[in-house]
């Protein structure tokens, strides 16, 4: 379901909640102009709300299957087993669960190449540094790109995984999770 889809489907909860004889209006017509009106696009090209930053919160990423700290810094992605001030990351919500990961120090962002390895970007208006933050507790999470069915991931030996690896078994899983540590 995409964006104008949901759009439509308040609007005619809304609609059938307010109907009345009296009043008879075109809503098709209605919804399809407010709709042009609006910055929203399809999802499809991203231009969720204009790629404009709703929100910020400063994280540290901490991997599922150990104490190991995602670091960013000005060339690369490595990590971590202590805190250190590269693994202060902050998370840009840039519409509805979907989020750019940054470093702090580097003021950088993280992103997929097409061979689906990390990489650090200045410019984090790409595709590929487009993710979709999947909550699994309240503070565990899992980022998945936006446009491909990539993860990001740390395998058990401490190196970055790379984001098309099929995951069989459930300790493989546990590669793409995160516990958000809020600084």
């Amino acid at each position: 379901m995409d964006v104008k889809e949901i759009f439509i489907s308040f609007v005619w909860f809304y609609i059938v909640n307010s109907y009345s004889e009296e009043n008879k209006i075109d809503y098709e017509g209605l919804i399809e102009e407010y709709w042009q009106k609006t910055n929203w696009t399809k999802t499809d090209n991203f231009n969720c709300v204009d790629n404009k930053i709703v929100s910020e919160k400063s994280v540290r990423l901490r991997s599922f299957n150990g104490n190991k700290f995602l670091q960013i810094f000005k060339n690369k992605v490595r990590v971590s087993t202590i805190p250190l001030q590269n693994t202060n990351i902050t998370l840009e919500t840039i519409g509805y669960d979907l989020i750019r990961i940054k470093g702090c120090k580097a003021n950088r962002y993280i992103c997929f190449n097409k061979k689906s390895k990390l990489i650090v970007q200045e410019n984090g208006d790409h595709d590929n540094c487009v993710f979709e933050e999947k909550f699994i507790t309240s503070n565990t999470v899992c980022f998945k790109s936006k446009f491909k069915d990539w993860y990001l991931g740390i395998k058990d030996n401490g190196k970055i995984q790379r984001g098309n690896r099929i995951l069989y078994s459930s300790k493989e899983r546990e590669t793409r999770l995160f516990f958000i540590e809020f600084i």
